[in-house]
């Protein structure tokens, strides 16, 4: 294969990591020649980003044509799935409010190590808010879906410190901060991703969180790339002593939402990643590793398929469940006819009932809906790929 090729597979077809190029090639000579021609490769469509690490060294993304285009893509399915969603939502409420009940249920079993359907249920209606004395799981479940349902109804718009700040008290259910943020150094085995890393010194957080802040506020990012970024960035710092990875899905979500989304892209389970914490943490190492949030990038590419999929399913399947529902409704109620006739005949002992049976073999039936849904139009959204280089670090 030629070089120019290796260079495309390794980049654009899979965006490898040195050690899997090594994997391929065994040999490390050969490895290390051909990493030297991916990274000038890669360094061509190189972008720079304004966040950094403690090191003073800056974040980038890569973005050549085709990581472009999967990036563009990946936003069109959430605009295709969200168009879908509401299409339900107009079509019929009581099946949008089973779809929105189906999804919090799947986002809530992602929390849970027993999903309990009775417990899921409580926490639903909101009668598990005052249960106490419940397993750690179980309560940070609980606030969680009280965070979810905040952003959900209220559909407030700020991305800031005070916001963010309210989103910890709801998932923590503690109301009484006495600080903003963690005072003391981070202790990594609290979390549930990201265990490799300790988090900023709590004395650079307030520093670390209004660089971050800064950076949501810029426009000239893309809403998904930014809320991807967001969400790395919040488990670097880790500004709260726990919780950090919740915080920042909800993050990511609300980036999304506050840019040019809906409010349901807060029923799409991201929180999927937490039960992927192997290969997950395997990423943000690699990506601590190289300042290449790239390989987050890609990975939330993939999910967000995973995710499109799995959601027009949902209501491909909560449809035509409605649809045989319907169908069958008819001859349920004829049936029941049938039952109050007999029960309105008087029986005694010298009377034979002959069973009532209808004239015709032919039963009513209700015209089928048409199940098929409008194909939604879809807006290519292009990512700038006019990129600043810089020279990167052997």
């Amino acid at each position: 294969m030629a070089e120019k090729d290796l260079n495309v597979a390794f980049t654009d077809e899979k965006y490898a990591t040195k050690q899997e190029v090594a994997n391929v090639y065994g040999s490390s000579l050969i490895t290390d020649s051909l990493w030297v021609k991916i990274s000038e490769y890669r360094k061509q469509y190189r972008l720079t980003l304004s966040l950094t690490d403690t090191r003073k060294t800056p974040y980038f993304l890569t973005l050549t044509p085709r990581i472009n285009f999967k990036i563009s893509n990946a936003f069109t399915k959430l605009n295709e799935t969200l168009a879908k969603i509401n299409k339900l939502k107009n079509e019929s409420a009581s099946l949008y409010n089973k779809f929105v009940s189906l999804k919090n249920k799947e986002i809530l079993s992602k929390i849970l190590n027993d999903t309990n359907t009775n417990f899921l249920a409580s926490i639903l209606n909101g009668t598990a808010n005052n249960l106490k004395g419940l397993e750690e799981d179980k309560d940070l479940a609980i606030g969680y879906y009280n965070a979810i349902s905040n952003l959900f109804k209220t559909k407030e718009l700020a991305v800031d410190e005070d916001s963010l700040i309210n989103l910890y008290m709801d998932v923590s259910r503690n109301y009484e901060l006495t600080t903003l943020y963690r005072r003391l150094d981070f202790m990594a085995k609290k979390s549930l991703i990201a265990r490799d890393f300790n988090g900023v010194p709590s004395t650079y957080i307030d520093i670390y969180m209004n660089q971050l802040f800064k950076f949501i506020e810029d426009d000239k990012y893309y809403p998904l790339t930014k809320g991807i970024i967001s969400f790395f960035d919040i488990l670097m710092i880790k500004p709260f002593e726990k919780y950090n990875e919740l915080l920042g899905i909800l993050l990511f979500k609300k980036i999304l939402f506050s840019s040019s989304y809906d409010e349901n892209i807060y029923l799409l389970p991201f929180e999927c990643l937490l039960k992927d914490a192997n290969k997950v943490n395997k990423i943000l190492n690699d990506v601590y590793k190289t300042n290449d949030i790239t390989y987050l990038a890609m990975y939330f590419v993939e999910l967000i398929d995973q995710i499109y999929i799995e959601t027009l399913d949902l209501i491909t399947n909560i449809n035509l469940k409605e649809a045989v529902e319907e169908k069958r409704q008819p001859e349920e109620e004829f049936e029941t006819l049938v039952d109050e006739i007999k029960e309105d005949v008087v029986v005694t002992e010298t009377t034979e009932v002959e069973e009532i049976s209808p004239k015709s073999t032919n039963k009513p039936t209700k015209k089928k809906e048409n199940l098929d849904t409008p194909t939604v139009s879809r807006e290519q959204i292009a990512i700038s790929t006019s990129i600043p280089t810089i020279d990167e670090k052997d």
